[in-house]
């Protein structure tokens, strides 16, 4: 299965953390996809709003990332097999640091695809810490 993974934050640096988690999965069955609103540990700052148009009143009621449905189904669905796809994976497993669907696709072998242009794989494979996964069409 790909499951393409966008993460919003509340700004850029280490401090912050995932307001918004969306995910679209694609597999032999179908599409399916996830997204929850998230209630960051912080507040979201004013240059990410301008961003993704998140403000801190959509996600004062909201649960916390662990907790919501799309982490949830992350984590359930972070199987060896599948292809998790980011257009900056480097940051969004950085943001997922930490917490349990993040520290689980940081601890199994799962394939990852990087899309931002003009990526180096060696760099990609130093800062993550992690093997680069090649595989063949069958």
């Amino acid at each position: 299965m790909l499951i393409y993974l966008d993460l919003e934050t509340t700004g850029l640096e280490k401090e912050d953390r995932v307001c918004a988690i969306g995910i679209i999965a694609v597999d032999g069955d179908g599409v399916s996809t996830h997204f929850d609103l998230v209630k960051p540990p912080r507040k979201i700052r004013p240059d990410a709003m301008a961003v993704h148009h998140i403000t801190n009143e959509m996600v004062k009621e909201r649960p916390a990332f662990d907790a919501c449905a799309a982490a949830l189904w992350l984590k359930e669905h972070n199987e060896s097999e599948n292809i998790l796809v980011a257009h900056n994976i480097g940051f969004e497993l950085a943001m997922l640091g930490g917490r349990t669907a993040g520290d689980d696709a940081r601890n199994n072998s799962v394939a990852i695809l990087f899309t931002k242009l003009c990526a180096d794989p060696v760099e990609i494979q130093t800062h993550l810490n992690l093997e680069i996964v090649e595989r063949s069409r069958r």
